[in-house]
């Protein structure tokens, strides 16, 4: 749970220093993309493990099959959504990073599905 808050925190002060402060210096600025660049890989990896600690073994490479055409699925609307006019973009991409901060604890108990120890 701590990398998941480090992840969602990350993500949501880089939006909140392009949204709210983009007259700051230019290295600032791209700092907050970097940092919010690997927020998003951070999400992706993130998702992969959360997978394989909660979801039945059975059924984990369906799981993410589905999980991974939904984002590609989804990334097909980036353009789109880059084109809308002001902080719009980021504004969106943080309410996407909450919706699924919030939907992670609608999700069984880790390790619900590992394997446990005989003996």
């Amino acid at each position: 749970m701590s990398s998941f808050k480090i992840i969602y925190v990350s993500g949501m002060l880089s939006c909140a220093i392009i949204i709210f402060l983009p007259e700051v210096n230019i290295m600032v600025i791209y700092l907050a993309n970097c940092v919010f660049a690997c927020s998003m890989v951070g999400w992706q990896t993130l998702g992969f493990l959360i997978a394989e600690i909660r979801v039945p073994p059975q059924s984990l490479g369906s799981i993410i099959w589905i999980g991974q055409t939904a984002g590609i699925a989804a990334s097909c609307l980036v353009p789109f959504i880059s084109q809308l006019e002001g902080e719009m973009p980021i504004a969106l991409c943080a309410i996407y990073q909450t919706v699924v901060a919030i939907a992670v604890y609608a999700l069984p108990k880790p390790g619900k599905y590992l394997p446990k120890l005989v003996g």
